[in-house]
């Protein structure tokens, strides 16, 4: 964004962005013509630090949105109201409401984990559930999960992340036979957001393939999403081979998705499971 759409935005004038700018107050790129240019990252950092400046953040500016009710609902960040809007918008295959939702709850001020917990895992998991019962085909369901794979790329390719060269790292990927995307996705969002450097493999990665990895990227952190398995025992193998491979490594195991409590009934404190994305954040915290 420029000058004018941040300042439309954030519901204050070109002058006001200026000098919250040479304040240091605002952060911005800088053009070679001086120039401000301002990402979502840059805006959520401010409104964060001035919480009193959230309530003038000018919805209607986004993306033309001119729902009053939709905005209500974004404003007062009422998940139980957004969930079935979000979910029709998903089955009708429109990005651009979906965009909208999400980067407006985090522009009021919202974590991507809250946002990523409270709707889209829980409309995601209704139209899977749907899809195993019949009530939508599979290329329904497809669709349906590549508008909000597009949007939440889009989120993140607004978001502009910068990681200290310093900066601790993790891998994730999803087990081999497992072809969910999103929650990687997710993972590295909310993890580069916090400053932690994420290389994210990708969906159905033999454990094998990871190896070499390990000795070139160092990282403090292994997060395997495993939401599904057609053979449920070649998931535990892939899981035990993975332990082996970190057994005299200073890495940390964590296993979220559906078929991760399975996983930790056979290996109990080998891993640590994730419950949601707000969780991931917490345990890393602890460690």
């Amino acid at each position: 964004m420029n000058s004018k759409d941040a300042a439309l935005l954030m519901g204050v004038n070109v002058s006001t962005i200026k000098r919250w700018t040479d304040a240091n107050l605002l952060p911005c790129y800088q053009t070679p013509g001086g120039h401000r240019k301002f990402t979502l990252a840059h805006i959520n950092k401010f409104l964060k630090k001035n919480k009193n400046k959230i309530q003038k953040v000018n919805l209607f500016e986004l993306k033309g949105l001119a729902d009053k009710e939709l905005i209500h609902h974004i404003e007062h960040v009422e998940f139980t109201k957004l969930i079935p809007t979000f979910f029709k918008a998903a089955i009708e295959a429109d990005q651009n409401k979906i965009s909208t939702i999400i980067t407006g709850l985090y522009l009021k001020g919202v974590e991507l984990e809250n946002i990523y917990d409270n709707l889209v895992f829980p409309v995601m998991r209704s139209i899977g559930e749907l899809w195993e019962k019949d009530k939508l085909t599979i290329l329904e369901e497809h669709l349906a999960s590549e508008v909000v794979r597009k949007a939440i790329y889009e989120l993140g390719g607004s978001l502009s992340i910068e990681i200290s060269d310093d900066a601790i790292s993790a891998i994730c990927f999803s087990i081999a036979g497992d072809e969910h995307e999103l929650p990687l996705i997710m993972v590295k969002q909310i993890l580069e957001l916090n400053g932690i450097r994420t290389f994210n493999m990708g969906r159905s990665i033999p454990v094998k393939s990871i190896f070499d990895l390990l000795d070139k990227l160092n990282p403090q952190y292994l997060i395997i999403s495993a939401n599904y398995q057609s053979n449920k025992g070649e998931i535990i193998e892939e899981v035990y081979e993975l332990i082996n491979l970190i057994d005299n490594r200073k890495i940390k195991l964590f296993v979220g998705g559906s078929l991760s409590e399975m996983i930790k009934h056979t290996f109990k404190d080998k891993i640590s499971i994730i419950d949601n994305m707000h969780g991931l954040m917490h345990k890393l915290n602890k460690v």
